[in-house]
């Protein structure tokens, strides 16, 4: 019984591993201010496939780090970011008394 467990466990770890070198990479994103105050999402696509960028949803914090606006941005434009490519995408105008903001999801498909 101990063996056939075992075996399992060996071939569910074998199959996240491929599963992992098949797609060879992530998608990454970061937030940043620019000098007029504006949000940019610099996206950056380290997988071998290409992928269309279909929605940014971006959380504004005042202050005190409580939340006022949470945001879902469709994409809009040129959304399609090619494997290995980084872009800058917004800019995304913040409401007022924001103090900070975070990208807390980026919506893709892989092409």
């Amino acid at each position: 019984m101990k063996r056939g467990v075992l075996s399992g466990l060996l071939l569910a770890i074998a199959l996240t591993v491929l599963a992992g070198v098949a797609f060879g990479g992530d998608v990454v994103y970061t937030l940043w201010e620019d000098d007029q105050q504006q949000f940019w999402v610099r996206i950056q696509n380290d997988t071998d496939r290409t992928i269309s960028v279909e929605n940014i949803f971006i959380v504004f914090y005042n202050e005190k780090g409580k939340p006022i606006e949470q945001r879902n941005a469709p994409c809009r434009g040129n959304c399609t970011l090619a494997p290995h490519d980084t872009r800058d995408f917004g800019p995304h105008r913040a409401p007022q008394n924001t103090e900070s903001a975070r990208v807390r999801n980026v919506k893709y498909s892989v092409q």
